[in-house]
Parts: structure tokens; sequence; C-alpha cells
């Protein structure tokens, strides 16, 4: 589950990812629609993430890993 604050698609999203206990980032150009996958930038690991998204509800986020 990633809860997302921040500001547009045009500019990316910031957020915080509960279950793994770090920030994120989903950069501009992603697409954020339920079952398409996005690209996740997590900090805990330097790492990007392709993630499908299975829902939103809000300013929350949930993702499949």
């Amino acid at each position: 589950m990633l809860p997302i604050l921040g500001t547009s698609f045009l500019f990316g999203w910031d957020g915080y990812d509960y279950e793994k206990g770090e920030c994120i980032e989903i950069g501009k150009g992603n697409l954020v629609r339920k079952y398409k996958d996005i690209e996740v930038y997590h900090y805990g690991d330097s790492c990007y993430h392709n993630e499908e998204v299975q829902g939103f509800h809000g300013k929350e986020l949930k993702t499949y890993d």
C-alpha cells in the first residue's frame, strides 16, 4: 500500500510506503490507472520497481510489487 501525497501527474508524486517504511516517488509520465503498471522509485533501496496499480482512494494508492 502506497499512500501518495504530492503534486500532480505533470510533476510526479512523492509519498511514503508504510509497509516498507520508506519514501517513494512516482515520476512524471506515469499514467496511474487500475491494473496498469507504473514505475515507482524507492529511496530505501535506491531502485525503481514496476508495480501494478490495484486501486486508489483519495490520496491512497494501492499497488502490487
